[in-house]
């Protein structure tokens, strides 16, 4: 049976309106290499249009996954916010495309999803996309593992406990 996304912008048949807000953590920017930045150049007329503040972007189509990510904008992102030879993460890949714009853009990526055969899906659609990417690619599938209820146990640096008082102390 096939899976469709249900929402009212669906039903009704107006458009589906998605809201990116971007923020970043306190603190200087990293610095690229020369060659980084000579390599991730953005051209003007990509830099106008992708740095405007409203986007116009023709969804993906939701046969194979309900909840597409058309890789226009997953482009767009991946070239705006890494530099060649960058490594992007993707919790939720599903199918892969940030992946893909990663791949095409020479960035390394991560991509996480719980359903396998989204997972088998991104690796067929990252072999199409390039002849080599099995030579000079590392390809994991691991299965998470289950914590019964109740028995989470969390790792953290217990330098980052102190912080915390010192925050407190501070006022």
């Amino acid at each position: 049976m096939e899976q469709r996304a249900h929402s009212p912008q669906l039903v009704a048949g107006s458009f589906n309106r998605t809201i990116y807000l971007m923020q970043r953590k306190p603190g200087g920017y990293r610095q690229p290499t020369e060659e980084q930045r000579t390599l991730s150049k953005i051209s003007k007329k990509n830099f106008d249009i992708w740095f405007r503040q409203i986007w116009n972007i023709t969804g993906a189509s939701t046969r194979k996954h309900p909840a597409p990510f058309p890789l226009e904008l997953a482009t767009r992102l991946v070239r705006m916010f890494s530099f060649h030879g960058d490594t992007v993460l993707d919790p939720f890949c599903g199918t892969g495309t940030t992946m893909i714009a990663a791949l095409r853009h020479q960035r390394n990526s991560i991509g996480i999803d719980i359903d396998p055969e989204y997972c088998r899906m991104t690796a067929r659609y990252l072999k199409k996309e390039s002849s080599d990417f099995f030579l000079n690619t590392e390809l994991k599938f691991e299965k998470m593992v289950s914590i019964p209820s109740g028995n989470t146990q969390v790792c953290e640096d217990p330098s980052l406990y102190e912080v915390r008082s010192a925050r407190k102390t501070m006022g």
